[in-house]
């Protein structure tokens, strides 16, 4: 917790953090026409607060201690500088926005995520009432997608956007993604303090996940929970009743909500149960073709040939889509012709990483990863780093399916952050504070 003490800066870079992992899911414009209703609040939140938080960074440098993780993070930096330079679109790749090309996933912002993970771990002493407060708040994106599951949304109706379950976020692959970080951050309280209320708050995500019908989000959470379980016996000797109750309670609602209701004559929109849906992932990973898990095949087939093509500093930052296009080959016509879709990303984060910024890039991040990895693996002994290593495990697993976006890569970076001040050997102040947390 931060003291009296404690320098204004500091309670302002808190302020900040908190804003910014609030807002980014939460924020859109749903009466405004004309533009992206989610990326353009989120996107100007995130460069807003991402200013303010460079101008903090900027005033601290002079007391700073450098470690590995900054020197990895300013390399992944430079990388990522030559391949906006080596780019085809500068100004595509430095801003990640241009002329309605890209998801505002440039140069900048890939900044903006690093500074993110720094103040995190350097001023975001968050208290369990914090993170209460955080997880009870963000419970209104799920009470919105049940809203949208039942057929109930006035965007639908008013606005013609399609009837799937989006919510604050935009996209239910992106919003299964959140909650996915959301549930299993109230596992990892409870995995530190055995509070029923922590179980309460995964229960509610995990109903959210199950509802938008994603599934790698599906695929990765079954596998932390089970991992979960893992954790339970080794820290407590014994698999809590409550956790058994949480898990059979999920099955039942997963029974409950397995097929959307048909009001309004709805069903003609998607007719995709719980049930069916699972079933279909099943057959594509019995029965793999090209065209499984929505294509997903195709599409890393179309992005490997970008980093045979740009094996060093890949396309650019957001350029798969004007490579792809370029050079036009037989099998992205082919995926064109049969998906009606282009492709602007890899649809698995590390190969769009390879794809759009180098291998070199790829292999720093995979380092700076490992190096958290080790640091966490010194600190196995408290349950609460236990919890924060699988929330980032889980979201690397289904980001070998997904892609990253501003509405949740800063929730990402900064839980990253969070992980990292527990562990870093220069912070025993903080390694201190698990127990005060």
């Amino acid at each position: 917790m931060i003291s009296d003490k404690t320098p204004v800066y500091k309670n302002w870079s808190m302020i900040l953090l908190s804003v910014l992992a609030i807002g980014m899911p939460l924020v859109f414009l749903p009466f405004v026409d004309g533009i992206d209703i989610f990326d353009t609040a989120k996107g100007t939140l995130l460069f807003s607060i991402g200013f303010a938080l460079a101008l903090w960074t900027i005033r601290t440098l002079k007391h700073y201690t450098w470690d590995l993780t900054d020197g990895l993070l300013i390399a992944w930096l430079m990388v990522l500088l030559c391949s906006v330079f080596s780019s085809n679109n500068w100004y595509l790749g430095f801003l990640g926005h241009y002329k309605h090309q890209g998801r505002s996933e440039g140069l900048i912002t890939f900044l903006i995520y690093f500074i993110c993970f720094r103040t995190a771990r350097l001023a975001f002493n968050v208290t369990t009432r914090h993170l209460n407060l955080y997880l009870w708040i963000l419970t209104s994106i799920v009470v919105y997608a049940l809203i949208q599951y039942l057929y109930l949304d006035p965007l639908v109706y008013f606005k013609n956007f399609r009837p799937t379950v989006f919510s604050t976020v935009g996209n239910q692959n992106f919003l299964a993604t959140l909650l996915q970080l959301l549930m299993f951050l109230a596992l990892a309280l409870f995995l530190k303090y055995l509070k029923t209320q922590h179980l309460i708050l995964a229960f509610i995500y995990a109903i959210g996940i199950l509802i938008t019908q994603t599934r790698s989000v599906w695929f990765s959470s079954i596998l932390g929970c089970i991992l979960f379980l893992v954790l339970l016996f080794y820290y407590y000797k014994t698999i809590h009743a409550s956790y058994v109750v949480f898990l059979i309670a999920l099955a039942g609602m997963a029974l409950l909500l397995n097929q959307r209701p048909n009001w309004f004559n709805a069903k003609h929109w998607n007719a995709d149960s719980i049930s069916s849906r699972g079933l279909k992932g099943m057959n594509d990973f019995i029965n793999p073709t090209l065209e499984s898990g929505s294509g997903r095949l195709y599409i890393w087939k179309l992005s490997l040939s970008a980093v045979k093509a740009h094996p060093f500093l890949g396309t650019g930052p957001e350029q798969l889509k004007a490579f792809l296009q370029k050079s036009n080959s037989s099998l992205y016509k082919t995926y064109k012709y049969n998906r009606g879709k282009t492709i602007d990303k890899a649809h698995n984060e590390f190969l769009h990483i390879a794809a759009t910024q180098g291998l070199i890039a790829l292999m720093v991040y995979l380092f700076f990863l490992i190096y958290i990895a080790f640091k966490a693996y010194k600190k196995r002994q408290h349950p609460w780093v236990a919890g924060l290593v699988l929330i980032v495990f889980v979201h690397l697993l289904q980001a070998c399916f997904n892609i990253s976006v501003i509405a949740v890569a800063p929730v990402y970076w900064i839980l990253l952050g969070v992980l990292y001040a527990q562990v870093q050997d220069t912070n025993a102040s903080k390694l201190n504070s698990l127990n005060n947390l």
